[in-house]
Protein backbone atom coordinates (compact mmCIF):
# COMPACT_ATOMS: atom_id res chain seq x y z
CA UNK A 1 0.00 0.00 0.00
CA UNK A 2 1.23 3.25 -1.41
CA UNK A 3 1.72 6.52 1.65
CA UNK A 4 1.41 10.44 0.15
CA UNK A 5 1.67 13.12 2.17
CA UNK A 6 -1.22 15.35 1.78
CA UNK A 7 -4.68 15.87 0.04
CA UNK A 8 -3.09 17.79 -3.16
CA UNK A 9 -0.71 14.80 -3.45
CA UNK A 10 -3.58 12.26 -3.63
CA UNK A 11 -4.87 15.03 -5.98
CA UNK A 12 -2.09 14.48 -8.36
CA UNK A 13 -1.44 10.56 -7.79
CA UNK A 14 -0.20 8.94 -10.80
CA UNK A 15 -2.67 6.51 -12.68
CA UNK A 16 -4.88 5.14 -9.71
CA UNK A 17 -6.03 1.76 -10.44
CA UNK A 18 -9.84 0.99 -9.43
CA UNK A 19 -10.32 -0.39 -5.70
CA UNK A 20 -6.71 0.77 -4.79
CA UNK A 21 -5.84 1.67 -1.33
CA UNK A 22 -3.47 4.60 -0.50
CA UNK A 23 -2.88 5.74 2.93
CA UNK A 24 -2.97 10.11 3.36
CA UNK A 25 -0.54 11.05 6.19
CA UNK A 26 -2.45 14.79 6.67
CA UNK A 27 -4.84 17.40 5.20
CA UNK A 28 -1.65 19.07 4.43
CA UNK A 29 1.12 17.65 6.10
CA UNK A 30 1.28 14.49 8.72
CA UNK A 31 1.28 16.88 11.57
CA UNK A 32 -2.62 18.40 11.08
CA UNK A 33 -4.65 15.20 11.93
CA UNK A 34 -6.54 15.38 8.60
CA UNK A 35 -5.25 11.68 7.48
CA UNK A 36 -6.89 8.65 6.31
CA UNK A 37 -7.07 5.46 4.31
CA UNK A 38 -9.15 6.17 0.93
CA UNK A 39 -9.96 3.75 -1.71
CA UNK A 40 -10.14 4.86 -5.50
CA UNK A 41 -13.62 4.44 -7.04
CA UNK A 42 -13.41 4.47 -10.67
CA UNK A 43 -16.86 4.80 -11.39
CA UNK A 44 -17.63 7.01 -8.29
CA UNK A 45 -19.92 10.20 -9.16
CA UNK A 46 -19.43 11.76 -6.16
CA UNK A 47 -18.00 15.29 -6.03
CA UNK A 48 -16.44 17.38 -3.23
CA UNK A 49 -18.73 20.06 -1.33
CA UNK A 50 -16.85 23.65 -2.33
CA UNK A 51 -18.34 26.83 -2.21
CA UNK A 52 -15.87 30.10 -2.61
CA UNK A 53 -18.53 32.91 -2.08
CA UNK A 54 -17.66 35.44 1.08
CA UNK A 55 -20.84 36.25 2.49
CA UNK A 56 -20.34 40.06 1.95
CA UNK A 57 -23.09 42.76 3.00
CA UNK A 58 -26.73 41.49 2.29
CA UNK A 59 -30.31 42.31 3.38
CA UNK A 60 -30.52 40.30 7.20
CA UNK A 61 -34.17 39.30 6.47
CA UNK A 62 -33.11 37.33 3.03
CA UNK A 63 -34.39 33.61 2.94
CA UNK A 64 -31.91 30.89 4.25
CA UNK A 65 -31.51 29.65 1.21
CA UNK A 66 -29.88 32.59 -0.29
CA UNK A 67 -27.91 32.72 2.75
CA UNK A 68 -26.72 29.75 2.38
CA UNK A 69 -25.64 30.51 -1.04
CA UNK A 70 -23.18 32.59 0.38
CA UNK A 71 -20.85 30.68 2.67
CA UNK A 72 -17.73 29.87 2.09
CA UNK A 73 -17.46 25.66 2.31
CA UNK A 74 -14.53 24.03 1.91
CA UNK A 75 -10.73 25.13 0.89
CA UNK A 76 -10.23 23.75 -2.32
CA UNK A 77 -12.44 22.45 -5.32
CA UNK A 78 -10.79 18.97 -5.59
CA UNK A 79 -10.88 17.99 -2.13
CA UNK A 80 -13.03 18.49 0.56
CA UNK A 81 -12.09 15.59 3.55
CA UNK A 82 -13.98 12.85 2.30
CA UNK A 83 -13.50 12.92 -1.02
CA UNK A 84 -10.89 14.14 -3.46
CA UNK A 85 -10.91 14.28 -7.44
CA UNK A 86 -8.10 12.77 -9.52
CA UNK A 87 -5.92 14.31 -12.06
CA UNK A 88 -4.89 11.91 -13.46
CA UNK A 89 -8.00 10.24 -13.54
CA UNK A 90 -10.93 12.19 -14.02
CA UNK A 91 -13.56 9.46 -14.15
CA UNK A 92 -13.12 8.37 -10.26
CA UNK A 93 -12.58 9.48 -7.11
CA UNK A 94 -10.33 8.92 -3.66
CA UNK A 95 -13.18 7.97 -1.05
CA UNK A 96 -12.26 8.42 2.83
CA UNK A 97 -13.16 4.90 4.54
CA UNK A 98 -15.62 6.03 6.93
CA UNK A 99 -17.29 3.77 9.80
CA UNK A 100 -20.12 6.59 9.55
CA UNK A 101 -18.94 7.64 13.66
CA UNK A 102 -18.04 10.74 14.25
CA UNK A 103 -16.81 13.08 11.74
CA UNK A 104 -12.88 14.78 12.65
CA UNK A 105 -12.86 18.45 11.95
CA UNK A 106 -8.87 17.63 10.94
CA UNK A 107 -10.18 15.89 8.02
CA UNK A 108 -11.55 19.02 6.69
CA UNK A 109 -8.61 21.44 6.87
CA UNK A 110 -9.60 22.72 10.50
CA UNK A 111 -5.77 24.00 12.11
CA UNK A 112 -5.78 25.60 15.78
CA UNK A 113 -3.56 28.07 13.87
CA UNK A 114 -6.03 31.36 13.39
CA UNK A 115 -6.43 30.59 9.96
CA UNK A 116 -10.66 30.43 9.45
CA UNK A 117 -12.33 27.13 10.64
CA UNK A 118 -15.66 28.06 8.92
CA UNK A 119 -15.07 26.55 5.86
CA UNK A 120 -14.05 23.49 7.31
CA UNK A 121 -17.27 23.12 9.26
CA UNK A 122 -19.38 23.79 6.30
CA UNK A 123 -18.16 21.03 5.04
CA UNK A 124 -18.28 18.14 7.43
CA UNK A 125 -22.11 19.94 7.93
CA UNK A 126 -22.18 18.65 4.68
CA UNK A 127 -21.52 15.18 5.36
CA UNK A 128 -23.47 15.34 8.65
CA UNK A 129 -26.84 16.61 7.97
CA UNK A 130 -27.75 15.74 4.39
CA UNK A 131 -28.85 12.49 4.00
CA UNK A 132 -32.92 12.90 5.04
CA UNK A 133 -34.82 13.29 2.23
CA UNK A 134 -38.22 15.23 3.16
CA UNK A 135 -41.16 14.69 1.12
CA UNK A 136 -42.56 18.05 0.11
CA UNK A 137 -46.13 19.13 0.46
CA UNK A 138 -48.53 21.71 -1.16
CA UNK A 139 -50.09 24.86 0.53
CA UNK A 140 -52.88 22.73 1.31
CA UNK A 141 -50.73 20.02 3.06
CA UNK A 142 -51.19 16.99 0.54
CA UNK A 143 -47.88 15.67 -0.95
CA UNK A 144 -47.25 17.09 -4.60
CA UNK A 145 -46.90 14.67 -7.34
CA UNK A 146 -44.88 13.75 -8.77
CA UNK A 147 -43.10 13.27 -5.50
CA UNK A 148 -40.53 15.67 -4.82
CA UNK A 149 -38.09 15.70 -2.12
CA UNK A 150 -36.15 18.37 -0.15
CA UNK A 151 -32.99 17.87 -0.33
CA UNK A 152 -32.29 15.02 -2.60
CA UNK A 153 -31.04 11.54 -1.38
CA UNK A 154 -27.28 11.82 -1.45
CA UNK A 155 -24.79 8.64 -1.10
CA UNK A 156 -21.39 8.22 0.14
CA UNK A 157 -19.43 5.37 -0.85
CA UNK A 158 -22.39 3.49 -2.14
CA UNK A 159 -24.93 3.83 0.49
CA UNK A 160 -27.61 5.88 1.73
CA UNK A 161 -27.49 7.76 4.73
CA UNK A 162 -29.76 6.45 7.15
CA UNK A 163 -29.84 8.49 10.44
CA UNK A 164 -29.99 12.30 10.57
CA UNK A 165 -27.69 14.18 12.99
CA UNK A 166 -24.12 13.10 13.07
CA UNK A 167 -20.89 14.16 16.00
CA UNK A 168 -18.79 16.58 14.80
CA UNK A 169 -15.61 16.03 16.90
CA UNK A 170 -12.95 19.12 17.24
CA UNK A 171 -9.71 17.97 19.00
CA UNK A 172 -8.41 20.57 21.08
CA UNK A 173 -6.58 23.49 20.11
CA UNK A 174 -7.78 26.68 19.44
CA UNK A 175 -10.43 27.55 16.31
CA UNK A 176 -10.75 30.65 14.78
CA UNK A 177 -13.78 31.85 12.87
CA UNK A 178 -14.22 34.64 11.08
CA UNK A 179 -17.00 33.90 8.83
CA UNK A 180 -20.46 32.32 9.43
CA UNK A 181 -21.10 28.27 9.15
CA UNK A 182 -24.20 26.73 7.77
CA UNK A 183 -27.56 26.69 9.37
CA UNK A 184 -28.21 23.26 11.13
CA UNK A 185 -31.40 21.68 10.25
CA UNK A 186 -30.46 18.17 11.52
CA UNK A 187 -29.37 17.26 15.23
CA UNK A 188 -25.67 17.57 14.89
CA UNK A 189 -23.42 17.18 18.22
CA UNK A 190 -20.28 19.43 18.22
CA UNK A 191 -18.05 17.86 20.05
CA UNK A 192 -14.38 19.07 21.79
CA UNK A 193 -12.15 17.20 24.31
CA UNK A 194 -12.69 19.68 26.72
CA UNK A 195 -13.51 23.09 28.04
CA UNK A 196 -11.25 25.68 29.62
CA UNK A 197 -12.84 25.03 32.82
CA UNK A 198 -12.27 21.23 33.13
CA UNK A 199 -9.00 20.96 30.72
CA UNK A 200 -5.67 22.57 30.34
CA UNK A 201 -6.00 21.48 26.79
CA UNK A 202 -9.27 21.68 25.27
CA UNK A 203 -11.12 22.91 22.68
CA UNK A 204 -11.64 26.23 21.75
CA UNK A 205 -14.02 28.32 19.69
CA UNK A 206 -13.00 31.95 19.06
CA UNK A 207 -15.58 33.82 16.92
CA UNK A 208 -13.98 37.13 15.71
CA UNK A 209 -16.60 37.41 13.18
CA UNK A 210 -18.00 41.28 13.44
CA UNK A 211 -22.37 40.66 12.75
CA UNK A 212 -22.91 44.01 11.96
CA UNK A 213 -19.77 45.29 10.24
CA UNK A 214 -18.98 48.97 10.14
CA UNK A 215 -17.44 50.92 7.28
CA UNK A 216 -14.95 52.57 9.20
CA UNK A 217 -13.73 54.45 6.47
CA UNK A 218 -17.19 55.98 6.23
CA UNK A 219 -19.11 55.82 9.53
CA UNK A 220 -22.15 57.46 7.72
CA UNK A 221 -22.98 54.56 5.34
CA UNK A 222 -22.51 51.03 7.35
CA UNK A 223 -22.33 48.06 5.92
CA UNK A 224 -25.58 46.07 6.21
CA UNK A 225 -26.40 43.03 8.93
CA UNK A 226 -25.51 39.43 7.04
CA UNK A 227 -27.45 37.68 9.27
CA UNK A 228 -29.63 34.99 8.00
CA UNK A 229 -32.32 36.22 10.30
CA UNK A 230 -33.10 39.80 12.27
CA UNK A 231 -30.39 40.69 15.26
CA UNK A 232 -32.57 39.08 18.00
CA UNK A 233 -32.71 35.81 16.54
CA UNK A 234 -29.33 35.33 14.54
CA UNK A 235 -26.43 33.44 16.08
CA UNK A 236 -23.21 31.27 15.46
CA UNK A 237 -24.95 28.19 16.05
CA UNK A 238 -28.33 28.49 14.50
CA UNK A 239 -30.62 25.31 14.73
CA UNK A 240 -33.50 25.44 12.88
CA UNK A 241 -36.96 23.05 12.80
CA UNK A 242 -37.58 21.97 9.38
CA UNK A 243 -40.12 19.06 7.98
CA UNK A 244 -37.72 16.37 9.67
CA UNK A 245 -37.80 17.44 13.33
CA UNK A 246 -34.61 18.74 15.03
CA UNK A 247 -34.01 16.09 16.88
CA UNK A 248 -31.17 15.94 19.21
CA UNK A 249 -27.63 18.06 18.44
CA UNK A 250 -26.06 20.21 20.87
CA UNK A 251 -23.13 21.25 22.38
CA UNK A 252 -20.03 19.17 24.22
CA UNK A 253 -17.26 19.63 26.44
CA UNK A 254 -15.93 22.60 24.73
CA UNK A 255 -15.29 26.59 25.05
CA UNK A 256 -17.10 29.06 22.66
CA UNK A 257 -15.21 32.34 23.29
CA UNK A 258 -16.68 35.51 21.98
CA UNK A 259 -13.19 37.54 21.72
CA UNK A 260 -13.60 41.81 21.76
CA UNK A 261 -12.89 42.87 18.42
CA UNK A 262 -10.05 45.09 17.84
CA UNK A 263 -11.49 48.65 17.25
CA UNK A 264 -9.04 51.16 16.27
CA UNK A 265 -7.96 54.18 18.57
CA UNK A 266 -9.99 56.77 16.80
CA UNK A 267 -12.90 55.02 17.08
CA UNK A 268 -12.69 53.30 20.98
CA UNK A 269 -14.94 56.57 22.11
CA UNK A 270 -17.82 56.15 19.94
CA UNK A 271 -20.41 54.43 21.21
CA UNK A 272 -21.44 53.36 17.73
CA UNK A 273 -18.67 50.88 17.56
CA UNK A 274 -19.28 49.40 21.06
CA UNK A 275 -21.15 46.42 20.35
CA UNK A 276 -19.20 44.58 17.91
CA UNK A 277 -20.72 41.24 17.78
CA UNK A 278 -24.38 41.61 17.60
CA UNK A 279 -25.64 38.32 17.54
CA UNK A 280 -26.27 34.99 19.78
CA UNK A 281 -23.95 32.23 20.48
CA UNK A 282 -26.93 29.93 20.11
CA UNK A 283 -30.21 30.02 18.52
CA UNK A 284 -33.04 27.38 18.72
CA UNK A 285 -35.69 28.35 16.26
CA UNK A 286 -39.32 26.32 15.48
CA UNK A 287 -40.41 29.43 12.54
CA UNK A 288 -40.90 26.82 9.17
CA UNK A 289 -43.55 24.97 8.41
CA UNK A 290 -44.68 22.40 5.37
CA UNK A 291 -48.42 23.03 5.95
CA UNK A 292 -50.44 26.21 6.38
CA UNK A 293 -54.10 26.70 6.89
CA UNK A 294 -56.16 29.59 5.31
CA UNK A 295 -55.50 32.01 8.27
CA UNK A 296 -51.73 31.76 7.95
CA UNK A 297 -51.54 29.18 11.31
CA UNK A 298 -48.98 26.44 11.43
CA UNK A 299 -50.87 23.41 11.38
CA UNK A 300 -47.73 21.46 11.02
CA UNK A 301 -44.67 22.94 12.64
CA UNK A 302 -42.11 20.77 12.93
CA UNK A 303 -39.96 21.35 16.86
CA UNK A 304 -36.33 21.48 17.69
CA UNK A 305 -36.12 18.52 20.14
CA UNK A 306 -34.02 17.00 23.00
CA UNK A 307 -31.28 19.35 21.83
CA UNK A 308 -28.18 19.52 24.94
CA UNK A 309 -25.14 21.83 25.63
CA UNK A 310 -23.12 19.52 28.18
CA UNK A 311 -19.63 20.74 30.30
CA UNK A 312 -19.76 24.17 27.87
CA UNK A 313 -18.07 27.44 28.88
CA UNK A 314 -19.61 30.18 26.94
CA UNK A 315 -17.27 33.69 27.42
CA UNK A 316 -19.43 36.69 25.59
CA UNK A 317 -16.18 39.49 25.74
CA UNK A 318 -17.15 40.94 23.06
CA UNK A 319 -21.09 41.63 24.54
CA UNK A 320 -23.40 39.12 22.45
CA UNK A 321 -26.79 39.46 22.10
CA UNK A 322 -27.02 36.36 24.78
CA UNK A 323 -25.41 32.96 24.61
CA UNK A 324 -28.55 31.04 24.01
CA UNK A 325 -32.29 32.08 22.76
CA UNK A 326 -34.80 29.68 22.12
CA UNK A 327 -38.42 30.36 20.28
CA UNK A 328 -40.92 28.98 19.04
CA UNK A 329 -43.54 30.11 16.53
CA UNK A 330 -46.39 31.72 17.86
CA UNK A 331 -49.58 31.57 15.56
CA UNK A 332 -52.04 28.39 15.60
CA UNK A 333 -53.98 26.08 18.56
CA UNK A 334 -51.28 23.86 20.51
CA UNK A 335 -48.04 24.48 18.69
CA UNK A 336 -46.49 26.74 21.02
CA UNK A 337 -43.96 25.23 22.82
CA UNK A 338 -41.88 23.60 19.34
CA UNK A 339 -38.36 24.28 21.13
CA UNK A 340 -38.83 20.57 23.62
CA UNK A 341 -36.50 18.96 26.09
CA UNK A 342 -33.74 20.90 25.79
CA UNK A 343 -30.94 20.77 28.53
CA UNK A 344 -27.80 22.47 29.65
CA UNK A 345 -25.92 20.55 31.78
CA UNK A 346 -22.66 21.78 34.09
CA UNK A 347 -22.77 25.26 31.78
CA UNK A 348 -20.38 28.31 32.39
CA UNK A 349 -21.66 31.57 31.68
CA UNK A 350 -19.18 34.17 31.99
CA UNK A 351 -19.96 37.77 30.13
CA UNK A 352 -22.27 40.25 30.19
CA UNK A 353 -24.24 39.98 27.11
CA UNK A 354 -26.09 43.10 25.75
CA UNK A 355 -29.72 42.15 26.37
CA UNK A 356 -28.98 41.23 29.78
CA UNK A 357 -30.32 37.90 29.44
CA UNK A 358 -27.75 34.97 29.22
CA UNK A 359 -30.31 32.26 28.09
CA UNK A 360 -33.37 33.69 26.90
CA UNK A 361 -36.27 30.83 26.08
CA UNK A 362 -39.64 31.67 24.46
CA UNK A 363 -42.83 29.09 24.26
CA UNK A 364 -40.16 27.11 25.01
CA UNK A 365 -41.44 22.93 27.28
CA UNK A 366 -38.90 21.14 29.23
CA UNK A 367 -35.93 23.18 29.60
CA UNK A 368 -33.50 21.65 32.21
CA UNK A 369 -30.86 23.48 33.55
CA UNK A 370 -28.77 21.28 35.76
CA UNK A 371 -25.60 22.70 37.53
CA UNK A 372 -23.00 25.20 36.52
CA UNK A 373 -22.68 28.68 37.15
CA UNK A 374 -24.05 32.46 35.78
CA UNK A 375 -21.07 35.14 36.09
CA UNK A 376 -22.51 38.06 37.18
CA UNK A 377 -20.98 40.53 35.10
CA UNK A 378 -20.50 43.10 37.47
CA UNK A 379 -17.40 43.37 36.29
CA UNK A 380 -18.38 44.85 32.95
CA UNK A 381 -16.83 48.24 32.39
CA UNK A 382 -19.81 51.45 31.57
CA UNK A 383 -17.52 52.15 28.13
CA UNK A 384 -19.31 55.30 28.07
CA UNK A 385 -18.24 56.71 31.31
CA UNK A 386 -16.23 54.23 33.69
CA UNK A 387 -17.28 56.15 36.59
CA UNK A 388 -20.75 55.02 35.72
CA UNK A 389 -22.11 51.34 36.88
CA UNK A 390 -21.79 48.77 34.08
CA UNK A 391 -24.10 49.10 31.84
CA UNK A 392 -25.78 45.23 31.79
CA UNK A 393 -25.51 43.80 35.07
CA UNK A 394 -28.29 41.04 35.46
CA UNK A 395 -27.48 37.88 33.02
CA UNK A 396 -29.81 35.73 34.39
CA UNK A 397 -32.44 33.54 32.47
CA UNK A 398 -35.49 34.56 30.66
CA UNK A 399 -38.72 32.45 30.64
CA UNK A 400 -41.48 33.55 28.42
CA UNK A 401 -44.66 31.18 28.14
CA UNK A 402 -42.94 28.32 29.14
CA UNK A 403 -43.41 24.83 30.43
CA UNK A 404 -42.13 22.18 32.47
CA UNK A 405 -38.83 24.65 33.63
CA UNK A 406 -36.45 22.79 35.74
CA UNK A 407 -33.61 24.48 37.37
CA UNK A 408 -31.72 22.53 39.47
CA UNK A 409 -28.09 23.38 41.28
CA UNK A 410 -26.94 26.00 39.20
CA UNK A 411 -25.72 28.93 40.42
CA UNK A 412 -27.58 32.17 39.78
CA UNK A 413 -26.29 33.58 43.23
CA UNK A 414 -25.45 37.45 41.28
CA UNK A 415 -28.19 36.54 38.54
CA UNK A 416 -31.63 37.28 38.16
CA UNK A 417 -34.07 34.73 36.93
CA UNK A 418 -37.13 36.81 35.12
CA UNK A 419 -40.66 34.34 34.76
CA UNK A 420 -42.85 36.83 31.87
CA UNK A 421 -46.22 36.08 31.88
CA UNK A 422 -47.60 32.90 31.42
CA UNK A 423 -45.66 29.75 33.11
CA UNK A 424 -46.42 26.34 34.05
CA UNK A 425 -45.01 24.10 35.68
CA UNK A 426 -41.93 25.82 36.80
CA UNK A 427 -39.11 24.38 39.16
CA UNK A 428 -36.55 26.51 40.72
CA UNK A 429 -34.35 24.76 43.45
CA UNK A 430 -31.15 26.34 42.85
CA UNK A 431 -29.30 29.50 43.92
CA UNK A 432 -29.99 33.02 42.57
CA UNK A 433 -29.92 36.53 43.28
CA UNK A 434 -33.31 38.00 42.21
CA UNK A 435 -36.52 36.23 41.07
CA UNK A 436 -38.55 39.17 39.51
CA UNK A 437 -42.46 37.05 38.42
CA UNK A 438 -44.96 38.86 35.88
CA UNK A 439 -47.68 40.07 37.62
CA UNK A 440 -49.33 42.13 35.02
CA UNK A 441 -52.74 42.02 33.20
CA UNK A 442 -51.59 38.86 31.32
CA UNK A 443 -50.40 36.79 34.44
CA UNK A 444 -51.41 32.91 34.17
CA UNK A 445 -48.73 31.38 36.57
CA UNK A 446 -49.77 27.45 36.87
CA UNK A 447 -47.68 25.05 40.05
CA UNK A 448 -44.70 28.09 40.10
CA UNK A 449 -42.29 25.93 42.97
CA UNK A 450 -39.83 27.50 44.28
CA UNK A 451 -37.65 25.55 46.94
CA UNK A 452 -37.43 27.10 49.96
CA UNK A 453 -34.27 25.46 51.06
CA UNK A 454 -31.67 27.42 49.53
CA UNK A 455 -30.25 30.49 50.62
CA UNK A 456 -30.61 33.33 48.08
CA UNK A 457 -28.22 35.93 47.84
CA UNK A 458 -27.46 36.96 51.74
CA UNK A 459 -25.41 39.95 50.76
CA UNK A 460 -26.72 43.78 50.55
CA UNK A 461 -25.93 44.70 46.85
CA UNK A 462 -24.87 48.20 46.02
CA UNK A 463 -27.57 50.51 45.63
CA UNK A 464 -27.21 50.89 41.81
CA UNK A 465 -27.40 47.01 41.81
CA UNK A 466 -30.61 46.64 43.81
CA UNK A 467 -33.56 47.15 42.79
CA UNK A 468 -35.81 48.89 45.29
CA UNK A 469 -38.69 48.83 42.69
CA UNK A 470 -39.02 46.08 40.38
CA UNK A 471 -39.52 47.01 36.72
CA UNK A 472 -43.15 47.21 35.54
CA UNK A 473 -45.28 44.88 36.06
CA UNK A 474 -43.34 42.33 38.06
CA UNK A 475 -42.81 41.85 42.10
CA UNK A 476 -39.16 41.34 42.75
CA UNK A 477 -37.91 38.52 45.36
CA UNK A 478 -34.51 39.41 46.76
CA UNK A 479 -34.20 36.71 49.20
CA UNK A 480 -35.55 33.43 50.77
CA UNK A 481 -37.25 35.83 53.47
CA UNK A 482 -38.94 37.87 50.85
CA UNK A 483 -40.53 34.68 49.43
CA UNK A 484 -41.76 32.96 52.68
CA UNK A 485 -43.22 36.38 53.72
CA UNK A 486 -44.76 36.69 50.62
CA UNK A 487 -48.66 36.39 51.58
CA UNK A 488 -50.70 36.89 47.81
CA UNK A 489 -48.36 34.49 46.03
CA UNK A 490 -48.84 34.71 42.56
CA UNK A 491 -49.74 31.53 41.06
CA UNK A 492 -52.46 29.04 41.10
CA UNK A 493 -52.22 25.25 41.66
CA UNK A 494 -53.55 23.02 40.03
CA UNK A 495 -55.15 21.35 43.18
CA UNK A 496 -56.68 24.48 44.40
Amino acid sequence: MNVVESFEELYNYASPSDKEMVYMRGYLNDEDGGGGFFIFDAKSSLEPFYQSNTPNARNPKSPYASFEAMLKIGYNANYDGMVCKSKTNPNGKWTRQWDRGKLNLRWFGARPSGSDASPAVNAALQYAQFDIAIRQRDGKGKYVNPPKFNPPIHTFNNRAYTRPGKTIFIPSGRYYFHTFISTIYYGVVFEGEGNMGTSAHGTRLLIFHRYNDFNFANPNNPKESILPQNNDKGAFFRYVANGSNNAGGGLKNLTVDVPLLFIPEEEKNNPKYINAYDANIVSLLSTETSCVDKNGYKTDCPAVAKWTAENIVFTLNARAKRAIFMESCQKGSGLRWRIRDTTLINCWFAGASIHGETVFAKQSSGLHVIGGFFASGLGAVNRKDRNLPPERVKPGIFLDDCANTHLTGVDLTHGEIYIHKKSRFINIACRFGKLLIYDGPEKEHIDLQVSKRYVLNPRKLPDYLDRKNAPSGYICFNNAQEIEDDATWLHNSLNS
